[in-house]
């Protein structure tokens, strides 16, 4: 069913394309979203029309002078890098720069002599057709643009390489001026248009199915066929993620890898069940290697929203001596994360301090001028946040570790005190003595 449909939905865009051409008003250019790539067919039966009435297309378009050409925004060769260094060089560019408003024909090695390596293996540019690469701006990929051979040999080529190059100029020209309308900057808008156009709701969805297999019962086809008659079972879930990595197995345990590349097509994947009372064993046993065995605590792992509790994820003392930036929109933790870390910073300092573990001291230093991280852990019935660990030390402890470098605002020090130093010249002359 996946095949017709897409067999169906070309049909019609072609179809459409083939009115456009018949019409009265003739375009300059007509552009669809596909390639001129034959795709690999496996079985001989299989119908191939919608391909047929692309070259149609062509040929039509070809006799009306009106360039069809086939944009796609997967270009589908590797080291693109190498093309775009080499076009960032022509334009002239810093390296780390990103050329833009370029365009490459592919050569072929029996029309120009030569062939990019890049292509070896590939098909392409496909049969009858003549294949470009081309940039309109930073901030879109590069995409691949067929064009018709016919129309290429009786419209774009010229006596000599520079007419050539002035005709091929003056289409991506014209292309490059279509890309600039500002709701989609880089790409062009009449296929954005187009798309929107031809894009269905989930209703109308819904609603054009069911005529479907109404036209489809009065012709003698069975019910059975469907499975079901009003879509309520069918809808489709999109989920998206983002690959953190992959867990191998080794002779001395499993570890857990950064991706190289996405999963082949049709890989497993497994939802992880916090509610299953092995889970996190089997998650400590797979990520072992990435979440570490010493650290500071921030929390547990999530799985979904769900934290796999003994999960521990551990931040390595030496990451505090990094810049270092928590974002995100209001309410989604920032403040409580960052008053875990220093809440486990002060904890494992205090542990190396007294000699309970080997390793370095976690040094804080903390500006906090809402008074957050006061407020924060007395909100949860504890002791009141930084303050509340602090005034537990001894006067020689508070002197040493503290008085140095706290700061507290006029309301902390007023609620709270507890020899603490109050916000006054000597205390600002001792934090500057400190940071000088």
């Amino acid at each position: 069913m996946g095949n017709l449909a897409i067999q169906l939905r070309s049909a019609a865009e072609f179809g459409a394309a083939l009115r456009t051409l018949e019409g009265e008003t003739l375009p300059q250019y007509l552009l669809v979203d596909t390639t001129f790539s034959l795709p690999l067919v496996a079985n001989a039966a299989n119908s191939l029309f919608y391909e047929h009435l692309k070259r149609l297309c062509c040929v039509r378009a070809r006799s009306e002078g009106v360039g069809f050409f086939a944009l796609s925004k997967s270009h589908g060769l590797p080291a693109m890098e190498v093309l775009e260094d080499l076009a960032r060089q022509g334009q002239g560019q810093d390296p780390g720069q990103t050329a833009e408003h370029w365009y490459l024909r592919i050569p072929e090695l029996h029309r120009d002599g030569w062939e990019l390596s890049l292509t070896e293996g590939r098909r392409i540019p496909p049969p009858g057709a003549v294949s470009y690469l081309v940039r309109f701006h930073r901030t879109t990929p590069v995409m691949r643009l067929d064009m018709d051979l016919g129309y290429w040999q009786t419209t774009v080529k010229g006596a000599t390489a520079e007419e050539t190059r002035s005709r091929e100029r003056t289409i991506f020209e014209d292309l490059d001026y279509a890309c600039h309308d500002q709701r989609v900057y880089g790409y062009p808008y009449p296929i954005k248009a187009a798309h929107d156009r031809a894009s269905l709701t989930q209703a109308e969805r819904v609603a054009f199915r069911k005529q479907l297999i109404a036209a489809a019962l009065k012709q003698g086809m069975s019910l059975a066929l469907f499975r079901s008659e009003d879509l309520a079972e069918e809808l489709l879930i999109e989920m998206k993620g983002m690959v953190l990595g992959y867990a191998e197995q080794q002779p001395e345990g499993w570890t857990f890898h950064r991706p190289r590349r996405l999963p082949e097509h049709l890989s497993n994947v497994y939802r992880v069940d916090a509610h299953q009372p092995g889970t996190p064993a089997v998650m400590r046993e797979l990520m072992g290697s990435q979440l570490g065995t010493q650290g500071l605590y921030v929390g547990d792992l999530l799985a979904g929203e769900q934290a796999l509790p003994g999960v521990e994820v551990l931040l390595p003392p030496y990451a505090l001596s990094h810049h270092l930036g928590v974002f995100g929109r209001t309410g989604a933790g920032k403040s409580n994360l960052m008053m875990m870390v220093l809440l486990r910073s002060v904890m494992a300092h205090n542990r190396a301090a007294a000699g309970a573990v080997k390793g370095p001291r976690a040094s804080v230093l903390a500006i906090d001028p809402h008074d957050e991280f006061r407020l924060w852990h007395g909100a949860t019935g504890g002791k009141d946040g930084i303050h509340g660990i602090v005034a537990g030390y001894s006067a020689q402890e508070q002197a040493e570790l503290v008085e140095p470098f706290l700061v507290p605002t006029y309301f902390v020090s007023a609620s709270l005190g507890k020899g603490l130093l109050p916000f006054n010249d000597e205390a600002i002359s001792r934090l500057r003595t400190q940071l000088s």
